[in-house]
């Protein structure tokens, strides 16, 4: 039962985690004058929004990211410790207990992305809030791949993805 609610906790966890993100970068997306934008705005817009569905929904996400969550789910679920258990979602995106490469992969993206949030967090309307639009994009596209995968597996019961831990490569 408790091992049931530690895959629950992490895959959840992170899903709520990136849905607090979305919630937040809304706020500017609503803020966005789309009555004022000329042109070349639209076209960043239709370009930049495409090119984050693609590179961060469906090559970072749906190929990488939201199959990891679930195998490392999975993981926890088979091999739950108490630390595992309460820092689940943590666990799950790959901040510990992977390999040397899921690690140190898992810190270095999210140094990128925090140092592109605070680039981004100084840059002016309108180019912020369509900069989000196109990240509300991407990550909506993660929560939903996550999600699906989910659904495959309790459909299935079985996911051959690997957990990228250190005794299963």
């Amino acid at each position: 039962m408790l091992a049931q609610l530690g895959f629950y906790w992490g895959v959840f966890g992170v899903v709520y985690i990136l849905g607090q993100t979305i919630g937040k970068l809304y706020s500017y997306v609503a803020e966005l004058p789309f009555a004022e934008l000329q042109v070349h705005h639209w076209i960043f817009v239709v370009f930049y929004t495409a090119f984050m569905a693609y590179a961060e929904g469906y090559k970072g996400f749906q190929k990488k990211f939201s199959p990891r969550i679930i195998a490392r789910a999975l993981y926890l679920k088979n091999n739950l410790t108490p630390i595992r258990f309460v820092l689940a979602p943590f666990f799950c995106i790959g901040y510990f207990h992977g390999t040397k490469k899921r690690l140190i992969t898992s810190y270095c993206i999210t140094a990128f992305i925090a140092i592109l949030v605070l680039i981004v967090k100084v840059t002016p309307q309108p180019w912020r809030g369509m900069i989000d639009l196109g990240v509300i994009v991407g990550l909506s596209w993660g929560v939903i791949a996550i999600l699906c995968f989910l659904f495959v597996y309790l459909k299935n019961k079985k996911f051959d993805v690997s957990p990228e831990t250190p005794d299963q490569p």
